[in-house]
């Protein structure tokens, strides 16, 4: 049996994201990470960010990938459905400053509806289609 400490396991994340960085990052055309460990690869510039769930993502959350698209004239797409789950917030006082709402949601206020560049999924592939039938019946 392995007698291993936090302090060991943190070690080997900091290196091997540290060595993740230096070898795969710098040369990947594209990286899928979440807004954490997104905000660790910022010193590489990318043609697009693409915010996914953006239903789900309060500003505090999406403005590291904003700041970076902003930054490098990056091109940005939200994707998700506004009317769909909201940021879980469980603070009370973040919920008054409006940290309950979705950047996805505010962007769509913002601009007065949904804009015509949107795409609506006609399709779920996602779901079984009896499961996808039964809040229906």
């Amino acid at each position: 049996m392995y007698n291993v400490s936090e302090d060991d396991v943190a070690t080997w994340h900091a290196n091997w994201f540290r060595k993740f960085r230096a070898e795969v990052a710098s040369e990947a055309k594209i990286i899928m990470a979440t807004h954490e460990a997104g905000a660790d690869l910022l010193e590489k510039k990318f043609p697009m960010c693409i915010l996914d769930e953006a239903e789900q993502t309060s500003e505090p959350m999406a403005i590291m990938s904003l700041n970076h698209a902003v930054r490098c004239g990056a091109r940005m797409a939200l994707f998700g459905d506004e009317r769909q789950l909201c940021p879980t917030v469980k603070s009370q006082q973040a919920l008054q400053w409006g940290l309950g709402v979705s950047i996805l949601a505010k962007y769509v206020a913002a601009i007065g509806g949904i804009p015509e560049c949107s795409v609506t999924l006609e399709e779920c592939y996602r779901i079984h289609p009896s499961l996808l039938a039964w809040p229906s019946l």
